[in-house]
């Protein structure tokens, strides 16, 4: 049964009209998994399921598919690892999608991944870590690997902010964020940079009293926060309140450039270096439509999430639209020959490489007066 959702979900779009009475359009059926409730719903899954929307009114208005009619089914999971696979299971077996689009996560989408290979059926997934396209030819991913979009923070940090001392707080139980972590210890421990705390939490942790009076007496000059956008910003409110120095560098993994992290952590996490997927002032064509589409239907902006949602349903329609139907594996052939794609994403265009990684180059950004300011 299709969940009608907290957002108001339409389960069957009609995207083109038949040309002429005798010819019978096909149906091509997609699978949406976004977490609308659950602890990935705030601060990703209904950010990205808002650009979902905005993607299928554009894929309507403008009969991107022709004679094709996508029926879309739409599934919230919960942010629940074994309800992803439930319902990724019923698409693959019972509904027979050509395509499924989520879950929403790293940890989600790796446990969906080998059952969209042993299916056969295409996924596009929002997950950071290779665990997701490693399963197999069919699962692709919406963010870059962890060295791609951690490496430049790390570098810039060492080279500009000559970083000396380290603290790298993370959250243990997201394989993406300890990825995120790894990278940025790996590149700081071959520059010479002393690592002084390497400090897990987990999602749910709220009380960061004791990490705090630790960051705090260690001293560091930077300190790295590899978190959900909550956990982060609670993490630095309280160690501002225990007397962290104001001189201290923050930096970040794109998960903080959300706007939960600034309206949390207010003038607390001001001055924060982070690389982000998306950049609302971004002048690339794409990103410049998008935000008109996305402001004229919900009146607000965009965040990354948002923009990730949109890619991702307009990367599975553009490979839907190549194919010329529903057959999965030129959908999945299509999907990975996807080359200098138009998104908001990035610079501006989306590429799949031979592993299904994609490529559209992340943008190094500082907060500055609660907004994202690319730093050049």
């Amino acid at each position: 049964m299709v969940k009608k959702g907290i957002l108001g979900l339409v389960a069957t779009l009609g995207l083109a009209a038949v040309t002429a009475p005798a010819v019978r359009a096909e149906e091509v059926v997609v699978g949406l998994l976004p977490a609308l409730t659950g602890s990935a719903a705030p601060p990703y899954g209904v950010p990205a399921y808002r650009g979902m929307q905005v993607a299928l009114d554009e894929i309507k208005d403008t009969n991107m598919l022709g004679d094709i009619t996508l029926k879309v089914i739409v599934e919230d999971y919960g942010s629940d690892k074994a309800q992803a696979i439930t319902l990724a299971t019923r698409f693959a077996k019972l509904d027979r999608v050509s395509a499924i689009i989520g879950p929403i996560g790293t940890a989600h989408s790796s446990a969906v991944a080998p059952l969209v290979n042993e299916e056969k059926v295409p996924m596009m997934a929002m997950g950071v870590s290779e665990t997701i396209t490693a399963a197999g030819p069919w699962a692709f991913k919406n963010f870059e690997l962890p060295a791609q979009t951690m490496m430049g923070i790390a570098h810039y940090s060492v080279d500009t902010l000559k970083t000396k001392r380290a603290a790298l707080v993370f959250m243990r139980d997201g394989d993406g964020y300890v990825a995120w972590k790894n990278t940025v210890k790996e590149i700081f421990e071959k520059a010479g940079v002393e690592i002084v705390a390497e400090e897990g939490i987990v999602t749910a942790e709220t009380n960061f009293t004791a990490l705090a009076t630790k960051l705090v007496a260690l001293e560091p000059d930077l300190i790295l926060l590899s978190t959900f956008p909550e956990n982060g910003a609670n993490v630095l409110l309280q160690a501002r309140q225990a007397g962290l120095d104001a001189a201290t560098r923050i930096i970040g993994g794109s998960s903080l450039s959300t706007p939960q992290y600034t309206k949390i952590g207010g003038e607390a996490v001001e001055g924060t270096y982070l690389p982000t997927e998306y950049l609302l002032a971004s002048q690339a064509p794409a990103n410049v439509h998008f935000v008109e589409l996305y402001r004229k239907k919900f009146g607000n902006d965009p965040d990354q999430y948002a923009a990730t949602g949109y890619t991702m349903m307009m990367v599975v329609a553009n490979a839907i639209k190549t194919a010329g139907g529903g057959d999965r594996e030129k959908i999945r052939n299509a999907m990975a020959a996807t080359k200098d794609l138009p998104t908001p994403m990035g610079k501006g265009t989306f590429t799949f490489d031979e592993k299904n990684n994609p490529h559209y180059g992340s943008v190094l950004v500082r907060i500055e007066n609660g907004e994202l300011a690319e730093v050049k």
